[in-house]
């Protein structure tokens, strides 16, 4: 998939970008942005092999398999955890002589809510980005830079 957008920040090797999504289109599905305040979406520490700058107008592309893996890990993960929670907790409220149904509800929830904080905080959609970048695959626009004038250095040039 190929989204366009302004970089932010740059570093070596990586950019910052705030995307720019087509309206209706699915920039917002893939789950690799982070949304900032007002609901832009921005993409942090993005594959810079081809040496960007700030304001610069870029095509970013983001592999189909990290889309794919990272919607896989936050929907997978939880409901996994649901059910094994369930069967856990209905398997201990036997052995336990409580009510199964709703011990095994209880540790269901618990699992579930446990899966959902584990994925929070190890960034499941970075993880998958480690396997499969995020870069920018070209400049579309550079950003407004001084010129200077023909055999001027930008030390030459003083405003009084």
């Amino acid at each position: 998939m190929r989204e366009q957008g302004v970089v932010r920040a740059v570093r070596p090797g990586e950019a910052d970008i705030d995307m720019l999504p087509e309206p209706g289109g699915k920039c917002a599905e893939c789950g690799a942005c982070a949304r900032a305040a007002g609901g832009a979406m921005r993409l942090d520490g993005v594959s810079d092999p081809i040496g960007v700058s700030v304001g610069d107008r870029v095509e970013v592309e983001v592999p189909i398999e990290a889309r794919r893996r990272a919607q896989a890990a936050v929907f997978a993960g939880p409901v996994a955890a649901l059910l094994l929670g369930y069967l856990a907790g209905f398997l201990l409220g036997r052995w336990l002589g409580v009510d199964q149904d709703i011990l095994g509800a209880v540790v269901a929830l618990t699992c579930g809510v446990a899966a959902l904080l584990a994925l929070r905080q190890a960034g499941a959609p970075g993880s998958v980005r480690d396997r499969y970048p995020v870069r920018i695959r070209a400049i579309i626009a550079e950003a407004m830079r001084p010129v200077h004038g023909a055999g001027e250095r930008p030390e030459d040039l003083s405003i009084d």
